[in-house]
């Protein structure tokens, strides 16, 4: 399923089936996207941080345990995307990705959901660059986030009550 968020982000999303596989068939999820938006032949392949490239473009993976998401800025900006489903876990760590002012704001588990997600993604926008930690990562309440000296606006798309993708675009200085 093809999904455009605006003019220049697309989102593909495809079912991971259940196997006693798992890590494999996360891999052949991923690799069926790359195939289908890039073709067979599209170069793809980690850098040396370990992060998804595809060569002319800029690219951001992500899986839950259900879904393969392949996020595709057409522009080239940064990009990152997440995908998770609620858990008690996210609950239990907290205070290890959220500041203090972020721990008033985010309470309810879906806003946790969103917190993690949005930092993830962010995260893997900046490749890493924005710290060794989630809480180098400050959100907004203007559903934006800095990090590594510049700021990336965030969108969710709800796949259900407890699945949820988060989308991090670097915002060029013109527009922020």
């Amino acid at each position: 399923m093809e999904i455009q968020l605006e003019s220049d982000v697309d989102i593909y999303l495809t079912d991971i089936p259940k196997t006693d596989k798992r890590r494999e068939a996360e891999k052949e999820a991923v690799a069926n996207l790359i195939s289908q938006v890039f073709g067979a032949d599209s170069g793809f392949s980690h850098n040396e941080d370990g992060a998804p490239c595809v060569p002319g473009a800029s690219v951001s993976i992500s899986h839950s345990r259900i879904h393969a998401v392949l996020a595709v800025h057409r522009k080239g900006y940064e990009i990152g995307v997440d995908v998770e489903q609620s858990r008690d876990q996210i609950e239990r760590v907290r205070k290890k990705f959220l500041n203090d002012d972020e721990l008033e704001v985010f309470v309810s588990p879906i806003d946790l959901l969103c917190a993690w997600t949005a930092k993830e993604a962010v995260y893997k926008a900046t490749m890493g660059k924005c710290g060794p930690s989630l809480k180098d990562i400050s959100l907004d309440e203007d559903g934006c986030a800095r990090a590594a000296g510049k700021v990336y606006q965030i969108n969710y798309l709800p796949l259900s009550d407890n699945e949820l993708i988060a989308i991090a675009v670097e915002r060029r200085p013109e527009e922020a």
